[in-house]
């Protein structure tokens, strides 16, 4: 249960942020402006010194001349920023140690000040209980009269006792709570005001963060219907999943060396690298020696025509059946095709899965329907079987490519929805 003052209507809870970490961070900034300091002196001194510009060309100089003031505008943002967050991070810690020191207190005597209402209640109703006597009853005595008046005049005295230390405490929690606030409004109005002065948003910064959100949700979409879809469909998507992966992780490397992302959002986007490089690698190591699509096609193919063919008639001593071998060689033709029909471009997510792709299912599918379509040739079965075996990844292969699927979705959609604890970025967009 959370208690609010009575007065103002704030809150008893712990302050959230970290008033060390906010002083780390403008310790960084102080340091971040000084180098932008340094890079603006280096800036102008090649642009206006004639020792700089023996060493280039008047182009450089020009250049070099135009780029500081887009560094003189960062360091200010940088420098008053970090001004601001040394201000506000006293004031943090003040209120944040008060509060935890003197929360237990504080709700503590909301609940005996609560408790000493009900015991006055209580004491006011047992009193005007004595008044009201039915015919039958016999009134109440002085004794009894005087008793209650008693209770009554201790319980409220404890109710007004508790009441004072009740709204004693309260009242200090609120001057502290409102200075806090006050520090805090300043702090976001002092962050805003040297963005404003400062003249820059960090515009391409905040433009490549929606950017890579956007390209993230687009990998994550396009790696799920690629578990549906194969051949050359299939290969299309899983191409751009890893150029939109490789997109991803310098766009992360990119933030993280100008300090506006963590080193968990890396972490993640190379790891996003290395499930698709390990479920090709392990892929690879069970489909060793296993049958691809176009060979197990025709390896069936033509172990089903010459078993087709020899349960047709021959010819016979009548000259009109002369055709029978040439025709019956056609029509084991047809007959072996239409058993043996390839499969569609969907197959099974689950399987793309487990497999660590969609070939190998696909291979599996045709098996297991031409199978089906032959099993009156038992040594077409038999070869079929031999190539279903082999095509078949391992048990431990599976659980490798379901494992790695699992653990990379899951963190990858549990970063999408937040859910995947991180520190804060030192530049906040």
């Amino acid at each position: 249960m959370t208690y609010r003052s009575p007065t103002a209507g704030y809150a008893l809870r712990p302050l959230a942020g970290n008033p060390d970490k906010i002083e780390t961070d403008a310790a960084s900034f102080i340091r971040l402006a000084d180098d932008l300091d340094a890079l603006s002196s280096e800036l102008q001194a090649i642009g206006t010194s004639d020792v700089h510009r023996s060493k280039g060309t008047d182009a450089l100089a020009e250049l070099a001349l135009k780029a500081k003031p887009e560094v003189d505008k960062a360091e200010q943002r940088y420098r008053s920023t970090a001004e601001v967050l040394q201000a506000y991070a006293p004031q943090l810690r003040k209120a944040k140690d008060w509060i935890d020191d003197h929360q237990e207190s504080i709700e503590q005597a909301e609940r005996d000040w609560e408790a000493a209402v009900e015991a006055a209640e209580d004491a006011r109703r047992e009193q005007r209980s004595l008044t009201r006597v039915m015919p039958w009853e016999d009134d109440p005595t002085d004794a009894e009269l005087t008793a209650a008046q008693g209770a009554v005049s201790s319980a409220e005295g404890a109710e007004s006792t508790a009441k004072g230390i009740r709204d004693e405490r309260w009242e200090s929690f609120e001057t502290v709570f409102s200075t806090w606030s006050d520090a805090y409004d300043d702090a976001v109005a002092g962050v805003d005001g040297a963005i404003e002065a400062a003249g820059n948003n960090d515009g391409f910064w905040e433009g490549l963060a929606d950017f890579l959100d956007i390209l993230g949700w687009v990998v994550t979409g396009l790696a799920i219907i690629a578990l549906f879809v194969s051949g050359p469909i299939g290969l299309a998507l899983m191409a751009l999943v890893v150029v939109g992966s490789l997109v991803l992780l310098a766009g992360k490397i990119a933030q993280y060396a100008t300090g506006r992302t963590t080193w968990q959002d890396v972490a993640l986007a190379g790891f996003a690298l290395v499930t698709l490089g390990a479920g090709g690698a392990i892929a690879r190591v069970a489909s060793k020696g296993a049958p691809t699509l176009s060979g197990a096609i025709g390896a069936t193919r033509a172990a089903a025509r010459p078993a087709i063919r020899s349960g047709m008639r021959g010819p016979t001593l009548n000259p009109f059946t002369w055709h029978r071998p040439l025709s019956n060689r056609v029509s084991a033709w047809g007959q072996a095709r239409a058993a043996t029909p390839r499969p569609g471009v969907l197959v099974n997510g689950f399987d793309s899965i487990r497999f660590g792709g969609t070939e190998t299912g696909r291979t599996l599918q045709f098996l297991n329907t031409a199978r089906s379509n032959l099993r009156q040739y038992p040594g077409v079965v038999n070869g079929i079987d031999d190539m279903i075996a082999r095509a078949t990844p391992s048990v431990a292969s599976q659980v490798g490519q379901f494992s790695l699927w699992s653990v990379g979705t899951g963190l990858d959609l549990g970063d999408k929805f937040g859910l995947v604890p991180k520190s804060d970025p030192l530049v906040r967009l």
